[in-house]
C-alpha cells in the first residue's frame, strides 16, 4: 500500500509510561472500544518512565501539564489545551456508520495498513507494543480484531511500505532498525509466521517508501538514487544519478538490470501496475512539479507524463478512471485532495475532485484512501493545526457523506484499508474527538478524568495551587480564585504589567495566603489573602525562591557575594524564625519540601559543614545539613525545578536530562530512564501520585510532526 512521502529516519519512540512490562500473551482477546466510551484506565505501572508502556485508556492532553494542584476531591491540571482518551495509532471504524469499532493500542506511528484478503490486516510502522504485548514494527490482526500470536517477525523497524503476493509479505523501510552503511531496506517474510523467506537476499538500502508486486516482479521506490546506501553523483560523462526506483526478482531479491527509468525528482510516494503500465507518483519536491509518471514495467522507459501537479500519495483504480490522492493543483487554483484521472493516459477525467477546503484549507493533504462501492474514504492531515481527518465522500460526485461520520484524530492519518466490514486506519495518532480545554480536573481518589467537573473559562493557565478550599491559578495577567463546587471565579487580582507578560510565575500557598513569585514582580512577591482575595503586605528579601507548608514559608533569596540567604518565615505574620540556620555558599534556585526534609538545588559547593555540589538536603526545622543525603556532584543548571516522584526526588533543569535520586542521594534507577518526561506530580488518595508528562509520538515525518502531546497517568494501584 503506497503512502510514504518523506525520507525515512530512524524512530526513537519516547512515549511516557511507568513500567517496562514483558510480553503478556495470555490468550485473551483484547476488548473492542465502543465509540464514545473511554477504555478503562489501568493502574500506573511500577518502574521507570519508559516508552511504550502507557495503558490504553490513559488520559491524553494536547500539551504536557504545566502544573497539578489538589483541592478537595479534585486534582486540576494547567495548560493542557485539550483532553481525550489514549487510543493508540491504529483504529478500526464501522464502514457503515463511521463509529469507532476498535482501538488496537499501538504505541507508535502506523504508516501502512495492508489487507490480508481474509478480513484481517497487517499493520506496519514504528511501534513496539500493541495493547499489552511486545510487538515491533509489523503485526497481523485477524478479522475478529485479535492479534495473531503466531505471526512474529523479528523486526525493529520502522516499516513504512508493505506488499503481499501469495504466501510472501514484503516489508520495506528500515526493518532491521538501521540506516547507514550495510543497512537493508527490504525483507521478504512468510505471511503466516513472519519468518524470513529462504533464498531471498536484497541489497536495497533504506529509505524505501513504496512497494508494488506483480507476477514475480517487485518494484521498490524511495528517495536515494538506485536505492543504494551511497548516493552517487554524475559520472564522468555527466550522466544523472539513477532514479530512486528499482525492479527486483520477487523470489530471490536480485535486481532486474534491464529496468532503468529516467530521473525521478523527489521521493516515490506510490507505485501501481495498471493495464501494463507502472504508475509512479511522487510525494515530495516541488508541489507544483510533475507528480505522476507512467513507465513501461520491464524497461522503466517513460510512456506518459500526465499534467498532474503537486504530490501524489495514493492511486485507487475505479473502472476507467484512477482516483489520485494527495495535494494536487486544482484547475482554478488552490488544492485538491482527490482528482479523477483517465486510466489510459493519466490525464484529468471529468470534473470530479475533492477540494482541500473540505479538510480545512490548502495545507490539507490526503495520504491514503479506500474505494468501497459508492464510497470514497480519505485520510490525511487536516489544514487545521494538530489534527488529521477520516472522511467518507460519494465516489462519483465527491460530495461529503455526513451520515458516515468518523471521529477527528489528533494527528495525521497515513494509511487506510477496507477489511472485514471495517475501515482500518493508521497514522501518527493517539486520540480521537478531543475536548478543547485549557484547565482539566481529575478525581483525587481514582485519578480518572472528571468530565463533568465545573471549570472556569481560561485562556492559558500557567500555575496552580490549592488553598482555603479554593483553586488559585495564574491565567495570563490575572490571578483567579475559583470555587471548585461551581467553577465560579470568586476572586480576581490583576498582576503587574511585567508579571502579566512574563512566563515562569510560581504560586505557593502557606498560612492562608497565596504567594506569587517569579519574573516581572520587581524582585519581590505578591501576597494575597486566600479567604478574601485581597492583597496583603509581606516583605521578603529580593529575588525569592519559595516553598510553603502549613503556616511556614521557606525562602531562598539573593544575598551577598552571589550567595543565597536561606530562611524560614511564619507565613501568617512574616516573622523570621531565628532558630533556622542554614548556610549555603552559592545561589539556590529551587526548593521542595518532603516531610521534615528541605531539598535545595542550584550553584553551590558547601552547605553548612558538608561538601555538596549543587544539590543537598537540610532539616526543615533547623536548617542543619543532612549527611545521609549524599548525591555526589550534580550539574549546576541555569534554571531548575525540584519535584517529588514517588519516593524519589526529581531534579529537572531548564535544559538537559533530569535525574531522579533516592532518599540517600543515590540514583533512582527505576525512574531514571524516563524521568525527563515528567512535567508535574500531585498527591492523591492514600499517598499515591497523579503523574503528568509528555508523550512524543513521531520522528518518521519530522516536517509534519505535531507538537509534543501530554499524558496524565492514574496512581499505582488505581482502578482497572
Amino acid at each position: 500500500m503506497p503512502r510514504r512521502t518523506l525520507p525515512l529516519v530512524v524512530l526513537v519512540t519516547a512515549a511516557l509510561g511507568l513500567s517496562a512490562c514483558g510480553d503478556q500473551d495470555d490468550g485473551r482477546r483484547p476488548p473492542a472500544v465502543p465509540a464514545g466510551a473511554g477504555a478503562p484506565q489501568g493502574p500506573a505501572p511500577r518502574a521507570g518512565l519508559q516508552g511504550g508502556d502507557l495503558p490504553t485508556g490513559a488520559t491524553l492532553t494536547g500539551a504536557p501539564a504545566r502544573a497539578l494542584a489538589r483541592v478537595g476531591d479534585k486534582v486540576y491540571a494547567a495548560g493542557v489545551q485539550w483532553v481525550a482518551t489514549l487510543r493508540g495509532s491504529a483504529l478500526a471504524f464501522s464502514a457503515r456508520s463511521g463509529e469507532l469499532a476498535q482501538a488496537f493500542g499501538t504505541n507508535g506511528e502506523v504508516t501502512d495498513v495492508l489487507p490480508d484478503g481474509r478480513g484481517g490486516v497487517f499493520l506496519a510502522g514504528s511501534f513496539d507494543r500493541v495493547g499489552a504485548r511486545r510487538r515491533s514494527a509489523l503485526v497481523h490482526v485477524f478479522s475478529t480484531g485479535e492479534l495473531d500470536r503466531r505471526f512474529r517477525p523479528r523486526l525493529e523497524g520502522p516499516v513504512t511500505a508493505l506488499a503481499l503476493e501469495g504466501p510472501i509479505l514484503y516489508a520495506g523501510g528500515a526493518p532491521r532498525g538501521r540506516i547507514g552503511p550495510g543497512a537493508r531496506g527490504l525483507v521478504a517474510l512468510s505471511a503466516g509466521t513472519g519468518a524470513p523467506v529462504a533464498g531471498f537476499e536484497s541489497d536495497l538500502a533504506p529509505p524505501i517508501t513504496a512497494l508494488e508486486v506483480r507476477d514475480g516482479t517487485l518494484w521498490a521506490g524511495g528517495s536515494a538514487p538506485g536505492l543504494r546506501a551511497v548516493e552517487p553523483g554524475p559520472d564522468a560523462s555527466g550522466a544523472a544519478p539513477a532514479a530512486p526506483l528499482v525492479a527486483i526478482d520477487a523470489r530471490t531479491g536480485a535486481r532486474r538490470e534491464g529496468f532503468a527509468p529516467a530521473s525521478i525528482p523527489g521521493t516515490v510516494g506510490v507505485l501501481k501496475v495498471l493495464d501494463g503500465k507502472l504508475w509512479v507518483g511522487t510525494g515530495s519536491g516541488s508541489r507544483d512539479g510533475p507528480a505522476l509518471r507512467l513507465l513501461e514495467p520491464t524497461s522503466g522507459a517513460t510512456v506518459g507524463e500526465p499534467s498532474v501537479r503537486g504530490s501524489v500519495h495514493a492511486l485507487l483504480p475505479d473502472g476507467r478512471r484512477v482516483v489520485a490522492l494527495g495535494a494536487l493543483r486544482a484547475r482554478r487554483g488552490g488544492r485538491d485532495l482527490a482528482q479523477a484521472l483517465d486510466r489510459a493516459s493519466g490525464e484529468r477525467r471529468g470534473a470530479f475532485a475533492v477540494p482541500a477546503s473540505a479538510a480545512g484549507g490548502d495545507t490539507a493533504v490526503a495520504f491514503d484512501g479506500v474505494l468501497r462501492g459508492e464510497e470514497l474514504w480519505l485520510g490525511g492531515r487536516s489544514g487545521r493545526a494538530g489534527s488529521g481527518f477520516v472522511t467518507a465522500y460519494r465516489a462519483r460526485s465527491g460530495a461529503p457523506m455526513p451520515q458516515v461520520a468518523a471521529g477527528v484524530p489528533d494527528g495525521p492519518v497515513r494509511a487506510l484499508a477496507s477489511a472485514g466490514g471495517r475501515i482500518v486506519v493508521g497514522g501518527d495518532l493517539a486520540a480521537l474527538d478531543v475536548r478543547r480545554q485549557d484547565l482539566v480536573a481529575f478525581d483525587a481518589t481514582t485519578g480518572r478524568y472528571a468530565a463533568g467537573a465545573r471549570l472556569p473559562a481560561t485562556r492559558r493557565v500557567t500555575a496552580l495551587v490549592g488553598a482555603g478550599g479554593r483553586l488559585w491559578l495564574v491565567d495570563g495577567g490575572r490571578l483567579l480564585g475559583v470555587a471548585p463546587a461551581t467553577g465560579a471565579v470568586v476572586a480576581r487580582v490583576a498582576l503587574p504589567g511585567g508579571a502579566a507578560a512574563a512566563r515562569g510565575l510560581r504560586l505557593t500557598a502557606a498560612g492562608g495566603r497565596i504567594f506569587v513569585s517569579g519574573p516581572g514582580l520587581g524582585d519581590g512577591v505578591l501576597a494575597v489573602d486566600a479567604a478574601t482575595g485581597r492583597e496583603v503586605a509581606f516583605e521578603l528579601p529580593p529575588a525569592p525562591v519559595l516553598v510553603g507548608g502549613a503556616d511556614t514559608l521557606w525562602v531562598a533569596a539573593r544575598g551577598e557575594g552571589g550567595r543565597s540567604a536561606l530562611a524560614r518565615y511564619d507565613a501568617r505574620t512574616g516573622r523570621r524564625d531565628e532558630r533556622f540556620a542554614a548556610e549555603v555558599d552559592g545561589r539556590v534556585r529551587a526548593l521542595t519540601l518532603a516531610g521534615d526534609r528541605l531539598y535545595l538545588a542550584g550553584a553551590f559547593d558547601q552547605v553548612g559543614d558538608l561538601s555538596r555540589a549543587n544539590l543537598a538536603a537540610v532539616d526543615a526545622g533547623t536548617g542543619a545539613p543532612l549527611p545521609e543525603f549524599e548525591p555526589g556532584p550534580a550539574r549546576a543548571p541555569d534554571g531548575v525545578r525540584l519535584e517529588r516522584l514517588g519516593d524519589a526526588l526529581l531534579v529537572r533543569p531548564a535544559s538537559g536530562i533530569p535525574r531522579a535520586y533516592a532518599a540517600d542521594g543515590g540514583p533512582e534507577t527505576p525512574t531514571r530512564r524516563g524521568a525527563w518526561r515528567v512535567s508535574a506530580t500531585a498527591e492523591v488518595a492514600g499517598g499515591a501520585q497523579l503523574v503528568a508528562g509528555s508523550l512524543r509520538r513521531s520522528a518518521l515525518h519530522p516536517a509534519d510532526a505535531d507538537p509534543e502531546r501530554g499524558v496524565i497517568l492514574v496512581p499505582r494501584g488505581g482502578p482497572r
